[in-house]
């Protein structure tokens, strides 16, 4: 369903890994201090994300293409756990809409970093001075 409303030019799998960690999940633990969603609801909210978060990585990488995101196991058990929480939320499954949101298209590049060193094994920290 997600596909149906992201536009063709974004990654969607991670589009889709990325709006529900940044937008339904990053403020759960505040929502949740709120009394505004019980501990179940947010342990249901947690484990999707952590089953992302498991999912994540370079040695995951072929979880991240469409046609995993249409027929992996790992993205069925998304679905899944997704529609519990709407079910554990009252809110019935429909189409997502994103018109809020707002897609800005880039020039794709073959080295997204720029040789950016990102393997924290080669940083030391260095004590204050």
């Amino acid at each position: 369903m997600q596909m149906s409303v992201l536009p063709s030019f974004v990654h969607i799998p991670d589009e889709v890994a990325m709006t529900f960690g940044d937008d339904a999940f990053l403020l759960a633990d505040q929502v949740l201090r709120a009394g505004r969603i019980t501990q179940e609801q947010y342990d249901k909210l947690k484990g999707i994300d952590d089953a992302l978060s498991h999912m994540s990585g370079q040695e995951h990488a072929e979880l991240w293409t469409l046609d995993a995101l249409r027929s992996r196991p790992e993205w069925q058990k998304i679905r899944f756990m997704a529609l519990a929480v709407l079910d554990l939320l009252g809110y019935p499954m429909k189409k997502p809409t994103l018109d809020w949101f707002t897609f800005v298209g880039s020039r794709p590049y073959d080295d997204p970093l720029g040789g950016v060193d990102t393997d924290s094994d080669h940083r030391q920290a260095q004590p204050p001075s």
